[in-house]
């Protein structure tokens, strides 16, 4: 059971019913609604491939009191050095702090939405992603790989140094890894959002939630690639699955914050539904 302050913040996150197209589960997208010119290049970027997202924005600005529910111990007013368990959790500090619970009580308002209704599953692009052309049948083959494996979440997206799968291989595209690199592009199932949900109270910011819901502090530390790299999936998993999609599907640039010029490699990748 969450507790009442964090059940009437998710409540007041606005999360339109998706519309499932090409028997993909329905794309729902965390947003400021300020940045009304990122949410309209995402979405003409989307109608590009034929999909039609929906936007899942909070009713109300993050007062201190959101703040003080949401991060618990973490919440620490005018010191921005306090951050409980140490260095690897210390993401929420007070540096953009606003943004980075407003973001974080999105995804998760989504995942208890999610719950709430039953939905099997949805597809969650934060608002600055970028799909290649080809995006909907190669989320439909990675879909389909997955079909045989509890997954709870599958991370189509890649960010910063994680460019390369580790872990276990299970399929042609599928690599099991216990972790993502960043939130702006996953996919999360019925399963997931109550395993998310569970992780709760809040540590760190969403993408290390999510680790932290899947394999612990082991998630959050930095050489946590290196230490599953060859390591197999264990065969009893009572914690979030998280699978990574190789290669990615998803590309993060701010478009309207940088302009739309990529590098030339990035740019190729993104064409040839290989975002590196």
């Amino acid at each position: 059971d969450l507790p009442v302050c964090m059940s009437q913040i998710f409540s007041s996150v606005d999360v339109p019913e998706g519309t499932s197209v090409f028997d993909l589960p329905p794309v729902v997208v965390p947003h400021y609604h300020k940045l009304s010119k990122r949410r309209k290049l995402l979405e003409k970027r989307l109608k590009r491939v034929g999909l039609l997202p929906v936007f899942a924005t909070m009713k109300e600005a993050v007062t201190p009191e959101i703040q003080r529910c949401v991060l618990g111990e973490a919440y620490a007013p005018g010191d921005p050095h306090r951050c409980p368990g140490g260095t690897a959790l210390c993401a929420l500090d007070q540096a953009g702090v606003t943004g980075k619970v407003s973001l974080l009580i999105k995804h998760f308002g989504i995942f208890h939405r999610m719950v709430q209704q039953g939905t099997p599953a949805v597809v969650v692009l934060e608002d600055d992603a970028w799909v290649a052309p080809s995006f909907v049948p190669d989320l439909q083959g990675v879909l389909d790989q997955a079909a045989g494996v509890p997954w709870g979440l599958i991370s189509i997206g890649r960010c910063y140094t994680q460019r390369t799968p580790f872990g276990q291989q299970v399929s042609e595209n599928l690599w099991y890894t216990g972790m993502i690199s960043c939130s702006h592009g996953y996919v999360v199932s019925q399963r997931g959002a109550r395993f998310l949900l569970g992780s709760l109270p809040f540590i760190s910011t969403a993408d290390n939630q999510i680790n932290y819901a899947a394999s612990g502090l082991l998630a959050l530390r930095h050489d946590y690639p290196d230490v599953m790299r060859g390591t197999t999936r264990p065969e009893v998993v009572d914690r979030l699955e998280i699978y990574w999609a190789d290669p990615p599907l998803v590309l993060q640039w701010p478009e309207d914050a940088v302009g739309t010029h990529l590098a030339d490699s990035e740019k190729k990748a993104t064409e040839a539904g290989h975002a590196r």
